[in-house]
């Protein structure tokens, strides 16, 4: 009897620890494992799109083809990380705020392209703690800019 009692608690005891400590180990919480594999997919990522922008600058096929590539991990990265890996948005040649801008645009195609045909963008729309809340391709026509 007195064991159940010292066992109930010792739960007691282990789920206010858990709930007092907001709730790290509550449903949908992620694990530090899954924190790194995130962190992970979302630098392989950058780095993708990175050889793509670069590629996509001289060569209008690459252009066409980033459409296809997932932007899923880039969800939760900062302005910060994605700069770093992407360089300037296009959107800082023309916007003075670009730091803080809720959205920045890089553009996937050779200067020299056709104004009349479609143009990849990508767009990031941020939150308002500067991690990316969205990230879709669009084409020139269809992006809109803050």
């Amino acid at each position: 009897m007195r064991a159940a009692v010292l066992v109930r608690a010792c739960a007691a005891l282990a789920l206010w620890a858990v709930l007092s400590a907001g709730g790290a180990f509550a449903a949908g919480a992620v694990t530090p494992e899954e924190a790194a594999e995130q962190q992970r997919l979302s630098q392989q990522l950058l780095s993708q799109l990175r050889a793509a922008l670069d590629a996509s600058r001289t060569d209008a096929a690459a252009a066409a083809s980033v459409r296809g590539i997932d932007l899923s991990a880039l969800r939760e990265r900062t302005r910060t990380q994605i700069r770093s890996s992407l360089g300037k948005p296009t959107t800082c040649d023309r916007a003075p705020y670009c730091e803080t801008s809720p959205a920045w645009v890089y553009d996937f195609f050779p200067e020299s392209a056709p104004k009349d045909v479609g143009r990849t963008q990508l767009l990031i729309l941020f939150d308002v703690d500067g991690h990316c809340a969205t990230a879709r391709w669009e084409t020139a026509s269809e992006a809109k800019e803050p």
